[in-house]
């Protein structure tokens, strides 16, 4: 998945901190190939650590 500049740094940012996040988008994945993600939105989401 592609994330814009600002939200690969939250990510970042997620992951060092050990808080987990959520994604939602449109998932492709072409028979045979790799799939990709659209992202729609994305975020910490501190509930799915509980």
């Amino acid at each position: 998945m592609d994330l814009p500049d600002a939200g690969y740094h939250e990510a970042v940012r997620c992951h060092d901190s050990g808080i987990p996040v959520r994604v939602r988008g449109v998932l492709n994945s072409p028979p045979g190939g790799s799939a990709t993600m659209q992202v729609a939105d994305f975020g910490p989401d501190p509930s799915l650590g509980q």
